[in-house]
């Protein structure tokens, strides 16, 4: 294993011994061309006896940009450069890659300016990784300066006054001047890390005239152990050794403490800390928890496997207090490091009151969430570094989350919110986030192309990230869809599931209500009752109850986000079998100074049936006949109920629906659900996985009316089919562990030569007024010649013969009848036609 410089978190006395080049260490050569043309050698210049101060910066980083602001090595060149007293070089060395030209002039979308109109001394945009190895650039800016000899130190963001204090020998001791006869010096400490322990050594730098040839080192940690090392040797001036101070294994976070004890002529430079942290055991999914500070382009992250090899590496940071949560799966058990750079050294504490902070989660196969490495903020570094072991592989996922990006920004910040119900494809898989904006696709195969949405662009006109990602070469499993508004759409939708009465039995009248808007949203939502029905029981509580009319108040639905509403009546009994029950929908949506912005209502009618299976499957329309005959391009909803019969509630419940391959899956669309509710489709083999996680849906037993639940959802046939192609569905019902409950099948069957036979012998019928007291007026369309008009009672009993007519409009005198439901039925006397309708009686 490489070595591994560490943190030094407490009173570290060398100011940069953390993660670069060592002070007193040879520099590397340095040949590059500026942007002008022009080669800079750092042999070449150093062979003419002078100083060089090489600096490593990014463009994007705003410290960078704040510092060289300052002017300091700008006029330090100015007086001691070519054009100054010719003692020193500067270059600026672009040490990030991923920047372009443009980014240096300010014109590029990585940069904080025009760092060519701000900097007087020659620029390299690099285009070399092996010089960043070389140089240990881990942060920027990094700023070092190289003595004729060879020699390297770190000089830090320095002013003018520091700066040419260092240079010329008034305090700052570079480039050979030294003044202590006797002096040794620790330049940090240094790990080789393994998952079976961690080996020690520290720097040890003779800064003095005179060699070093015996030094005692102390050693001591936070768990109690201490130790004296008796080093002896012989390193000559400005020579380094390192020196082993221990193999370890923590099972805790440990701060490690190194001091100088042989006496010498300063003090100031004998001490040395280091903060080592254990490894831990995880699964090959991890998951980065990262709330960036004020300065997001000074953070960056690497993982590397046992042979030293980027396996993982952060993206670009650009945002200041964002949240970003993403998941990475390593492909094979083995020992990782993990360094978390900050390049100012400052961590993700500041002086102000904002902080971020780095979690580093270990996520099992049944999505249990172990955290194993937590920074709060409270404390700066350079480099964190931890090793860690991954013991068990477990299976891909992919997970996101759709939000509003309310400063458009590209970046998801804690206060902005997700958009439940978007629809999400990875290549033929379908599913719906979640009401916090979030999705997740389990046991992914991992070799997926296209991760897409679609949306409302009425609602969400701008989209701040890409709509579609290819997923195919990418390291990340976490995804981030950002969309935005022009103008606040205050918008409330429902889904009304159409019920099926039962005579005798409860019924239940189901409501979905969502915010298809970009705003939260306030509410009223109204069910008027058919007068045949007996309120029973509402979920959740109505704000009030008038007559037949139950409402609930809305308030503040957020973005995406669903209610889920039901009534629980009390069906008539079998002697208004038959009949229509018909109620009514009223939907207001109000804005957030409480203007009505749209207003949706309707009414809707179903026929009392006397028999039921809790668990069924209806397809609407009935079609005609026996074989359910419907016209091509009839669209079909699909209604699926279940209820939990068992003994005990059903935590998890899912449907799967294989659509028939006669049906155009394409055109799926989910009306309501009875609860929250997760589909997912596979668009290869149309099959439907309607999943409803924690649903802890009751027994009927122990709560009737809670014991119910359904899935309605509307879908098109293909088109243009062969006469008599039968369209068949089937659901089958999977509570938590049990075997499938298998629903009826439906049946529909495409005839359009039957409707055309139909429709040439088609007669219509009207009454009115309606409902109707005395008399009714009787008109019938379609018919020619005489006529016979009978009402009939709700169970076919004939209530009124009413003869022959020989006039397409007549009336007819029903002050007899008493009040109800009843049906006209009107035949033709020559061609056996037949109308029927219904007829109201009112007293």
């Amino acid at each position: 294993m490489k070595k591994l410089l560490l943190l030094i978190v407490l009173a570290a006395i060398v100011s940069a011994a953390n993660a670069q080049l060592p002070n007193g260490s040879l520099a590397p050569n340095l040949d590059v061309t500026d942007i002008n043309g022009n080669n800079h050698n750092l042999e070449a210049i150093l062979a003419e006896g002078k100083q060089v101060i090489v600096v490593f910066s990014a463009t994007w980083s705003g410290p960078d940009w704040q510092y060289f602001s300052t002017n300091a090595l700008q006029d330090v060149y100015n007086d001691f450069g070519p054009n100054g007293t010719n003692e020193l070089e500067i270059l600026y060395v672009e040490a990030d890659m991923s920047t372009t030209i443009d980014d240096v002039n300010g014109t590029g979308t990585m940069t904080q300016g025009d760092y060519v109109s701000l900097i007087n001394f020659p620029m390299v945009n690099l285009a070399q990784t092996t010089i960043s190895e070389e140089w240990v650039v881990n942060y920027f800016p990094l700023i070092y300066l190289v003595c004729p000899s060879g020699i390297v130190y770190e000089l830090g963001q320095q002013d003018y006054n520091d700066l040419t204090a260092s240079l010329t020998d008034q305090g700052g001791n570079f480039c050979g001047y030294f003044t202590y006869d006797n002096n040794a010096a620790l330049t940090g400490i240094v790990s080789t890390l393994d998952c079976g322990g961690t080996s020690l050594e520290v720097g040890l730098y003779n800064s003095g005239i005179n060699s070093l040839t015996a030094c005692s080192i102390s050693v001591e940690d936070s768990q109690g152990y201490s130790n004296i090392i008796e080093w002896t040797g012989n390193l000559a001036q400005n020579e380094t050794v390192f020196v082993s101070i221990g193999d370890f294994v923590y099972d805790a976070l440990v701060e490690v403490n190194v001091v100088i004890l042989t006496p010498d002529e300063n003090a100031n430079d004998n001490a040395a800390s280091a903060t080592v942290y254990p490894t831990s055991s995880v699964t090959s999914h991890i998951q980065i928890d990262l709330l960036t500070d004020n300065f997001p382009g000074e953070i960056s992250w690497t993982v590397t496997n046992s042979l030293n090899e980027v396996v993982l590496q952060s993206p670009y940071y650009n945002a200041p207090q964002s949240q970003h949560i993403e998941d990475y799966f390593l492909s094979s058990m083995d020992c990782y490091q993990f360094h978390i750079y900050d390049s100012f050294g400052d961590g993700l504490a500041w002086e102000g009151d904002v902080t971020g902070h780095i979690n580093v989660n270990s996520i099992d196969a049944d999505g249990n969430v172990e955290p194993f490495f937590i920074y709060d903020g409270s404390y700066q570094y350079t480099d964190l570094e931890f090793s860690f072991e991954v013991v068990e592989i477990v299976p891909v996922s992919i997970t996101g989350t759709v939000y509003h990006d309310a400063n458009e920004n590209g970046y998801k910040e804690n206060s902005e919110v997700g958009i439940g119900g978007v629809e999400v494809h990875l290549d033929e898989l379908v599913t719906y986030t979640n009401p916090d904006g979030s999705f997740i696709y389990n046991d992914v195969s991992g070799d997926n192309d296209a991760l897409d949405i679609v949306y409302d662009n009425t609602v969400w006109p701008t989209n701040t990230t890409p709509t579609s990602i290819d997923v195919s070469q990418s390291l990340a499993y976490s995804y981030a869809f950002g969309l935005s508004e022009n103008d606040p759409n205050f918008n409330l939708n429902y889904s009304y599931s159409e019920p099926w009465f039962f005579c005798g039995f409860d019924g239940y009248l189901y409501l979905t209500v969502s915010n298809a808007g970009n705003q939260s949203t306030d509410g009223t939502v109204s069910y008027a009752l058919d007068p045949l029905l007996s309120f029973i029981n509402a979920t959740p509580t109505p704000t009030s109850i008038d007559g037949n009319v139950v409402t609930w108040d809305i308030a503040d639905l957020a973005i995406g986000n669903s209610l889920y509403f039901y009534i629980e009546v009390l069906a008539p009994s079998f002697e208004q079998m038959g009949e229509e029950i018909t109620h009514s929908v009223e939907l207001i949506s109000f804005d957030n100074e409480g203007n009505v912005t749209d207003n949706d209502s309707g009414d809707y009618t179903a026929v009392l049936a006397c028999s039921y299976d809790p668990n069924d499957k209806a397809g609407a329309p009935a079609g005609v006949t026996d074989e359910h005959n419907i016209m091509n391009g009839t669209d079909l909803e699909y209604l699926i109920r279940f209820q939990n019969t068992g003994n005990y509630q059903a935590f998890n419940i899912h449907v799967l629906d294989a659509l028939d391959s006669d049906l155009n899956w394409n055109t799926f669309q989910l009306i309501s659900t009875s609860h929250y509710c997760q589909p997912t489709m596979n668009m290869t083999s149309g099959e439907i996985d309607f999943y409803f996680p924690d649903i802890n849906l009751p027994d009927s037993t122990a709560n009737e009316a809670g014991s119910h639940g359904f899935i309605r959802y509307r879908i098109s046939p293909q088109a243009a089919l062969p006469e008599m192609t039968t369209i068949e569905n089937t659901a089958y019902i999977y509570f938590d562990f049990n075997p499938a409950v298998i629903t009826n099948t439906t049946l529909h069957t495409i005839s359009d030569l039957f409707f055309g036979i139909e429709e040439a012998d088609l007669a219509t019928l009207q009454l009115f007024p309606m409902p109707a007291s005395d008399m009714v007026n009787v008109t019938t369309a379609g018919m020619t010649g005489a006529v016979n008009i009978s009402v009939t009672d709700m169970f076919g009993r004939i209530a009124l013969d009413c003869g022959n007519y020989y006039s397409n409009n007549c009336k007819l005198d029903i002050s007899a009848l008493p009040a109800g439901i009843y049906n006209v039925v009107v035949r033709s006397v020559n061609t056996e036609q037949t109308a029927t309708a219904k007829l109201v009686v009112k007293k």
